[in-house]
């Protein structure tokens, strides 16, 4: 007759709720095979290991065909059966105990509570040898089911009896999934090679340890009762280790000056290498292994996560006693302390008065990895060469980049690395920002009728003075690096690095023009018009748009009815004058206008020395009144210019001493119909030479910026 087993001394409705359901949703499954396992190491021990069999079904109901012509699934149960020792007095023992350290000082058996959370029953169906050499059947049922918890049970032995034929064996049956959501769909949609890899991946340690004396190992899928997949665990679906090694690491303890030290003894840990192709792992990791089984994920130091050396990942298995001595029941949850813990313990938060540091752990680690896989170096190097090239690229300061370098990982991308870097930035900032508020409120403060004014205005001063030059340069060093960025992609145009040119295409004058002023752009501002003159990112403008389109304010600069001799003039010879399109328009104050036209690096500029003067004459004569354009300044920027065109074709341009361009210090821009005259300063200038110019005044930023003289 059934018979609910009942706990004295706890309440398991309080116990069920303390002890929380694990988000491995395997974690039922990889019980049970421990289970299972352990059970064929105590019968056969570790030399005939191979004598033992695990056997593990997945039950389906089979429905309708859905939308994509699959046949849906839904899970009744799962059965594990192995032929181990069984559940005898020991087992059951530790069976009935709920908070049994039996196995160890922190594993509780409060495993099995897995199969409550996860499952409605779970059926404990087994055969074992009893002290008097006789056979004894048991079946206990497990649930957290009302019934039971009524009863302060979760236990319910259906039956125990004496046999004669007998053998031992154990079968565990799980049925009815308890959340009819997440984990049914999980359960439901997960095919079978999914679980066996999974399985595999979980225990690799184990099954790696015992390759050559492999039990049995099975796994079948049956649907409306007729098996339709059955898969094998064996040696040769195991992954080899490609190297195994010895890892020795440390206790620590604190000396009287509550300083971490060693404390002259040791553990040692077998790391384990396993080299896959990049599609078999999901990326690279180090393992820490308890029992077997997979415990904790861990990134490799020299290595990103996504990295692939040949196509190939790596897994690393690192096991030891000592993971075994810290997992507690929810197998996995190992009790590592980290060295700041360590020194700032309490008497609410004490540990042993040694210990193996997870500091320690990983970094001995992670020296035996670099040890045997030397071109991982390559990566770390590869990540601090990056580093140094974003802080010359973003003129990131030494101090930030110094205590980056030290805790820099592969992984890291650019975006983690500047957004840390930043955000240490951004906290002083933040700090010399206050600091700033607080001296001027200090000023603010001061009484001019105290005796000691004078002197305290001066401390006052000094104080401010010092905070507020650190601030500018922290934003000046950002505004100035970005201009660099823009000299280095400019440096690439004309060294012919871009794609387009690579591909054996000419340089338009478009590219260079966007780069400096973005064709169709009104926003100077937003422009960097500063390669050619500091000032121009402050004038209104226009860039590559018509004559006649133009508009300053919202009003159209030029006129929309002329005199008849006017209006045959702008569309005599078939042309349309007011369509032109000069490059770039500044507007800088009254009466004023700078014209800048590019020509692609292989176009003779002489060719177009007279191009600005037509410019200027449009705009001298025709646009509106109000305007009184009458002093204009050009540049005719190119590549391709020869001093003996240039100066041949008009005579009065010169040529500077330096950085080698051309210049015009006035010339006359004719006026019709009763308008003044005006006047034209011209430049022509290359874009190298443009360039160069623009270098250097950044360099003398940087220089003042980086203390330099």
């Amino acid at each position: 007759m059934a018979e609910f087993i009942q706990a004295t001394g706890i309440s398991y409705r309080n116990e069920l709720n303390a002890i929380k359901k694990s988000g491995v949703q395997l974690q039922p499954v990889y019980e049970a095979f421990s289970n299972s396992w352990e059970s064929i190491v105590e019968r056969f021990r570790k030399e005939h290991l191979n004598l033992g069999r695990i056997r593990i079904e997945f039950y389906y109901t089979m429905g309708l065909f859905d939308e994509e012509e699959h046949r849906t699934s839904v899970l009744d149960k799962i059965v594990v059966i192995d032929n181990g020792v069984g559940i005898d007095k020991k087992s059951y023992a530790r069976l009935l105990t709920l908070r049994d350290n039996s196995k160890s000082a922190r594993n509780k058996g409060t495993g099995r509570i897995q199969f409550a959370h996860y499952f409605d029953e779970t059926v404990f169906d087994s055969m074992y040898h009893t002290d008097e050499q006789k056979g004894k059947h048991l079946v206990v049922t497990l649930s957290k089911k009302e019934a039971f918890l009524i009863n302060n049970a979760i236990l319910r032995k259906e039956l125990e009896e004496d046999v004669v034929d007998w053998n031992p064996y154990t079968k565990v049956t799980l049925s009815n999934l308890l959340d009819n959501k997440r984990d049914a769909q999980y359960y439901n949609n997960l095919p079978l090679d999914t679980i066996v890899d999974e399985l595999k991946r979980h225990f690799l340690s184990r099954l790696c340890e015992s390759r050559d004396r492999l039990p049995a190992i099975q796994f079948v899928r049956i649907e409306d009762g007729e098996e339709k997949q059955t898969i094998n665990i064996t040696s040769r679906n195991i992954p080899t280790p490609d190297k195994r090694e010895i890892v020795h690491v440390s206790y620590s303890k604190l000396d009287d000056a509550n300083k971490v030290v060693d404390s002259g003894r040791e553990e040692t840990f077998t790391l384990l290498s396993f080299v896959q192709p990049l599609d078999n792992l999901k990326g690279n990791s180090i393992f820490y292994v308890s029992n077997g089984a997979l415990a904790q994920e861990n990134q490799i130091e020299s290595l990103s996560k996504k990295d692939a050396i040949d196509g190939n990942r790596y897994m690393f298995l690192l096991s030891g006693d000592y993971f075994d001595s810290i997992d507690d029941d929810l197998r996995g949850n190992l009790h590592l302390v980290r060295k700041s813990d360590f020194k700032k313990q309490t008497e609410s938060n004490l540990f042993p008065e040694e210990c193996i540091l997870v500091d320690n752990i990983e970094s001995q680690t992670n020296s035996k990895i670099v040890e045997v896989y030397p071109h991982f170096l390559e990566k770390k190097q590869d990540a601090l060469k990056n580093l140094d090239e974003l802080k010359d690229m973003f003129l990131i300061d030494d101090k930030s980049i110094e205590s980056f370098r030290k805790k820099i990982k592969t992984s890291d991308s650019d975006e983690a690395i500047l957004s840390a870097i930043y955000k240490t930035e951004m906290d002083e900032t933040a700090k010399r920002d206050a600091e700033i508020k607080e001296e001027f409120e200090k000023l603010k403060a001061l009484k001019p009728n105290r005796r000691n004014y004078q002197d305290e205005l001066k401390e006052r001063i000094d104080a401010f003075v010092k905070l507020v030059p650190l601030q500018n340069r922290t934003n000046l060093t950002k505004y100035v690096a970005r201009r660099k960025l823009v000299l280095q992609v400019f440096d690439m145009i004309l060294l012919h690095e871009l794609k387009k040119l690579s591909e054996g295409e000419r340089i338009d004058e478009d590219i260079l023009h966007n780069l400096i002023f973005q064709q169709g752009s009104t926003d100077a501002s937003m422009s960097d018009l500063w390669l050619i003159n500091e000032d121009y990112i402050y004038f209104k403008g226009n860039s590559e748009k018509r004559f006649k389109d133009i508009e300053i304010n919202g009003q159209k600069i030029f006129s929309e009815e002329f005199m008849p001799e006017v209006e045959r003039y702008l569309t005599s010879l078939g042309e349309d004058r007011l369509t032109k399109r000069p490059d770039v328009l500044l507007f800088p104050e009254e009466g004023k206008c700078i014209i800048i036209e590019f020509k692609a690096p292989e176009v003779n500029v002489a060719k177009h020395l007279n191009q600005i003067n037509l410019y200027a004459n449009l705009l001298l004569n025709y646009t509106d009144a109000r305007y009184s354009f009458n002093r204009f300044y050009g540049y005719l920027i190119g590549e391709s210019i020869e001093d003996r065109d240039v100066r041949g074709f008009v005579s009065s341009f010169e040529q500077s001493e330096h950085f080698g361009f051309w210049f015009k210090p006035s010339e006359k821009v004719t006026g019709f119909d009763g308008r003044a005259d005006g006047s034209l300063y011209t430049e022509i200038i290359k874009f190298s030479s443009l360039l160069e110019r623009a270098k250097l005044r950044n360099r003398m930023f940087i220089d003042k910026l980086e203390g330099r003289k």
